[in-house]
């Protein structure tokens, strides 16, 4: 007979968890958190900041936010397409106003940073190829799993899976059980505060949709 502890079989549960489920640009679950084994406080997630206009006042192309400098546009329903939008250099933002429209624009315009590849849904950040930690050479930028051992750090993008588009978010804080994130083409949800935690040495961003996360890191 095999003989697993308790604390394995939790750990094997919480792997099995992390890993079910789907998400979209625009039919993210506003609060469809994990099950871990530490004790978190579920806050509040994808809801407006108070000083956010109601949508019925808003017309498509309007700012509703910002981040750093860099604008949040209003898109209406999360599957439209407002034209490609590109930078006056001609490199490729992507479709206005859509979530990838916002992380690429964000890190071209504030961090200097360009993309290789510029095109595909918001789910193809994600190459599931790669391991844990390696380098996403279609993005130019490190790639961690969810559930990892690599902890997410502000300006890493969260990337969602679920239909055929996906979804992309900016991380804006790291706090002990928690995330902030900055988005767009969600309405004016614009700001997702998300359940975050940490387990025998591994992170886990609390929501089944998010498959992990990209960004910048300084290794030799």
């Amino acid at each position: 007979m095999i003989n697993i502890n308790r604390t394995e079989i939790v750990q094997m549960i919480v792997l099995a968890l992390l890993f079910i489920g789907v998400g979209s640009c625009g039919s993210e679950a506003p609060n469809d958190p994990m099950t871990v084994p530490v004790k978190i406080v579920l806050p509040e997630t994808n809801k407006p900041l108070p000083q956010t206009r109601k949508e019925e006042d808003l017309t498509v192309g309007e700012v509703i936010d910002e981040y750093r400098g860099i604008p949040v546009y209003y898109n209406g329903t999360p599957y439209q397409s407002q034209g490609r939008h590109v930078s006056p250099g001609g490199y490729n933002y992507g479709m206005k106003w859509q979530c990838v429209e916002f992380v690429k624009r964000y890190y071209y315009n504030r961090l200097k940073h360009e993309m290789p590849d510029t095109y595909g849904h918001a789910k193809h950040f994600f190459n599931r190829d790669l391991r844990d930690g390696d380098f996403n050479p279609q993005r130019n930028l490190y790639q961690f799993i969810n559930g990892g051992v690599f902890k997410p750090e502000a300006d890493d993008i969260v990337v969602y899976d679920g239909d055929e588009y996906g979804h992309v978010a900016i991380i804006t804080e790291v706090g002990v059980d928690y995330l902030m994130l900055i988005q767009q083409n969600v309405g004016v949800a614009t700001r997702h505060k998300i359940p975050f935690a940490k387990h025998n040495n591994h992170y886990y961003i609390m929501n089944k949709n998010v498959i992990g996360f990209l960004g910048r890191r300084s290794y030799e």
